[in-house]
């Protein structure tokens, strides 16, 4: 029987699973990058809700990112920067809300949990 480790498949454009690192690793751990990323995400529309809870006046489906508040992170002193994903729905009594994530799960995140709420800006087409 043959012990050798397998070594990952590497998909056609490059994605290793074992190398790959996340943007949002990558926000979390490099200030450096984390400046040009925010800088990024400015010239793309994103913005931060001044009031967490003006996410609850917007359509179903909006894209979200957020910062999660320190004391729901293991070391508070990290970064929180989730990728986020689209709004769903208000949760009961309005204090969370669901969304559902990249890879297609629904979350729940309570506005208490959040230090900072990102939008993309809906494009108004004509």
């Amino acid at each position: 029987m043959d012990h050798t480790r397998r070594q990952p498949r590497v998909a056609s454009n490059g994605y290793n699973p074992n190398t790959y690192v996340s943007i949002q690793e990558r926000v979390n751990t490099n200030p450096d990058y984390r400046e040009k990323y925010f800088s990024k995400m400015g010239r793309e529309g994103w913005y931060k809700l001044e009031d967490k809870t003006d996410i609850l006046k917007l359509p179903s489906n909006t894209q979200i990112k957020y910062i999660i508040a320190p004391h729901k992170r293991i070391n508070p002193k990290d970064f929180g920067f989730r990728s986020g994903g689209f709004y769903q729905a208000p949760g009961e009594n309005r204090k969370f809300i669901t969304f559902k994530g990249f890879n297609k799960t629904i979350y729940t995140l309570h506005f208490a949990d959040i230090e900072n709420l990102y939008v993309k800006q809906i494009s108004e087409e004509t």
